[in-house]
């Protein structure tokens, strides 16, 4: 069966920024209940095939790989603004007879200086009319969130983190034992949760 006319419009939506919730909602859907409309539609074979479809379509006509994708978000996640600047203090001769003081500087490096990947992480460069120069970076946090979410690691970092706690507890109670769903374990596995309650 094909899909209707909302679902393809979400397949077209969900590849522009790979967001569920945002794409459901500029398909046509409830903002109420587009997370949950956005979930349910990534679990239907349908729509996974059309969203593979038509990014694959995408790569296509871009010559973009996945590959390139990666590398320049870890190129701006890597990058440092110590790649492109130094600062520090410097003995400034004020006035001939004094001795000099240290003032603080900032110095560009020379963009020829600078790694392809420094410069691919580099978003934007302005000198002022007084000559104030600036250079701002892409955005690291952006860049680390969007390799975490294509890597899988938020799913990897939820489970330490319950895992963590538990000895968290285990150490707060003053006992070795790891807590699972239906309390102390004694270090032995536990089912997951919906099969402890059966």
């Amino acid at each position: 069966m094909p899909l209707t006319p909302k679902q393809a419009a979400f397949c077209a939506e969900y590849i522009i920024d790979l967001d569920a919730t945002k794409a459901a909602i500029r398909a046509g859907y409830s903002e109420r209940t587009a997370g949950q409309q956005g979930y349910n539609l990534l679990q239907r074979e349908d729509v996974k095939a059309d969203v593979q479809r038509l990014m694959t379509e995408r790569a296509e006509r871009t010559k973009v790989t996945a590959d390139e994708v990666i590398n320049e978000l870890a190129a701006i996640m890597r990058a440092k603004v110590s790649d492109t600047l130094s600062w520090g203090t410097r003995p400034v001769t004020l006035k001939v007879g004094i001795a000099p003081i240290d003032l603080p500087y900032v110095d560009a490096i020379d963009s020829a200086d600078l790694s392809p990947e420094t410069l691919a992480a580099v978003s934007e460069v302005s000198l002022s009319d007084k000559g104030a120069f600036k250079i701002k970076m892409h955005d690291k946090v952006a860049a680390i969130d969007k390799l975490m979410r294509h890597l899988g690691l938020y799913e990897r970092d939820n489970e330490q983190k319950a895992d963590a706690l538990s000895e968290l507890i285990a150490a707060a109670q003053g006992t070795g034992l790891r807590i699972g769903p239906n309390g102390p374990t004694n270090g032995q596995p536990q089912p997951p949760a919906e099969e402890a309650g059966s």
